[in-house]
C-alpha cells in the first residue's frame, strides 16, 4: 500500500486510469476472446445526425449506450 501511494504521489494523473474489457465473438463459431487494456479516456462519440445543429445538447447516457453497444466487425 505504502508503495501505491508513492507511485500515486509522483503521478498524479494515475488517478485517472481505469482497465477496460473487450469482448470480440466470432459470429460463425461463436468463440470469444477477451483483452483487457488500461486507459484514462473514453472517446465517446455523440450520437446525433449530420443535419444537427451544432451546439446541440446531447444526452450523456445516450453516449455512453453507444460507446458500450454492440459493433459489427466486417470480415478483411
Amino acid at each position: 500500500m505504502k508503495g501505491e501511494k508513492a507511485e500515486k504521489k509522483s503521478d498524479p494523473g494515475k488517478i485517472f486510469e481505469f482497465e477496460m474489457e473487450k469482448r470480440l465473438q466470432c459470429t460463425e463459431c461463436n468463440r470469444v476472446k477477451y483483452s483487457t487494456i488500461t486507459d484514462t479516456l473514453l472517446h465517446l462519440q455523440a450520437p446525433v445526425d449530420s443535419k444537427v445543429e451544432k451546439g446541440t445538447e446531447v444526452d450523456f447516457d445516450a453516449c455512453l449506450e453507444r460507446y458500450f453497444a454492440d459493433h459489427a466487425i466486417d470480415d478483411v
